[in-house]
This record gives structure tokens, C-alpha cells and sequence, in this order.
């Protein structure tokens, strides 16, 4: 095993569902005229609104592709790993990355782990902006069947945050008059896991 590498990788990852105390919770807005609510833009949006106790963020997965940078060989080294991950309603650029643990166990065969983050920019339907910071931790597997050349299989978890901002909208009083502009936010705490294949060089 080589002191650095590049690499190419391609599976499926996974963002769970989010769930987190909603801090804007009104506990007697639910009492409140619901119509009223409604046409003011303060229920029934897409974001987290004042009468849910909770945030929550939907579940997400779909084809991941990443670009693995190795810096370190056998022993202690660091990845710097680029990635998208392609859902039916998101698309996520990110980056994961820290330090790497690899110990050989043959003489073609090497087994691994890290930890470190992932951080993501999410292009995701109906939101402005929208991102992702998990802490992971991937264990893999490294073949060489050849000099310079490897198959690695890896899978990872991890915990972390999602949120999602929305456009501007405006909040209306029943007659019209418009009293505020209002960006729906959703967030929330979950977990991820991530499972791939791919080739290494050297």
C-alpha cells in the first residue's frame, strides 16, 4: 500500500429522517383561528410552523459517488473524499473528511477504519437552500490483486443535522396587507449510513 492515492467509488447512501424540539413551539397557537393561521403563511407551509413540537426533516437516499484522496499508506493517513449523492428529490455536493487507520492482514489485504465529517450543499425540490453535517465513521476492506491496483469495499455511519431554508413568502393578514416576509426553515438531527465499491491507484 502506497503513501498516497486516488480512487473512484459508487453505491447507495442514506439520510435518515430528522427530529428535533421545535424552539419556535407555541403551545396555545393550536387554539387559534386555523384559517387565520393558514392565510397569514403561519401553518400549513412546507417548514417548521409554530404549532408542531417537533422539526422534522424527510429521509433521503440514492446513488453515491465519491472521489477518495489518500494521503498515508498502511498505518495512520488522511482522506479528503469529494462526493455527490443523487436522491429523487435532493442532490448533495459534499466533501468528507479525516484521518485513516490501516493495518495489513495478508499479504494482498488490508482492513481499515476512519472518522471524521461530511458537509454537503443540498439541491433539494421547493427549497432555496438546504445542508447536511454528519460525523461518520467507515470501515472498509482493501484487495490488491495486482501491484498499484485495488478493489475497496467500504460502509460507514454517522450522526448528524440537516436543515432547509425556503424562498420568501409573504405573511398576510386576512384583508392583504402584507406585515412580514417569512422564510420556512426545517431541521433536524438523524442518522446516515453509506455503502460503496470501488478501485484504487496506486
Amino acid at each position: 500500500m502506497n503513501g498516497y492515492a486516488f480512487g473512484v467509488s459508487v453505491g447507495v447512501a442514506h439520510v435518515g429522517t430528522g427530529d428535533v424540539a421545535n424552539p419556535t413551539y407555541i403551545s396555545n397557537a393550536s387554539s387559534l383561528n386555523q384559517e387565520q393561521l393558514r392565510a397569514a403563511g403561519l401553518v400549513g407551509t412546507a417548514g417548521c410552523d409554530i404549532v408542531d413540537k417537533r422539526c422534522r426533516t424527510e429521509a433521503r437516499r440514492g446513488v453515491h459517488l465519491s472521489f477518495p484522496i489518500q494521503l498515508g499508506g498502511e498505518g495512520v493517513g488522511f482522506r479528503l473524499e469529494p462526493y455527490l449523492t443523487f436522491a429523487p428529490s435532493a442532490t448533495a455536493y459534499g466533501v468528507y473528511t479525516g484521518p485513516t487507520f490501516e493495518f495489513q492482514v495478508a499479504e494482498p489485504l488490508y482492513l481499515g477504519f476512519g472518522f471524521g465529517l461530511k458537509a454537503a450543499w443540498v439541491k433539494a425540490d421547493d427549497w432555496q437552500y438546504a445542508a447536511d453535517l454528519y460525523g461518520r465513521i467507515p470501515v472498509r476492506v482493501t484487495l490488491y490483486p495486482v501491484d498499484d491496483f485495488a478493489i475497496v469495499i467500504e460502509g460507514a455511519f454517522g450522526a448528524g443535522a440537516s436543515g432547509y431554508i425556503s424562498e420568501p413568502t409573504n405573511i398576510t393578514l386576512p384583508d392583504g396587507t402584507v406585515i412580514a416576509r417569512k422564510q420556512n426553515v426545517q431541521f433536524g438531527f438523524g442518522r446516515t449510513w453509506d455503502l460503496s465499491i470501488g478501485v484504487r491507484f496506486p
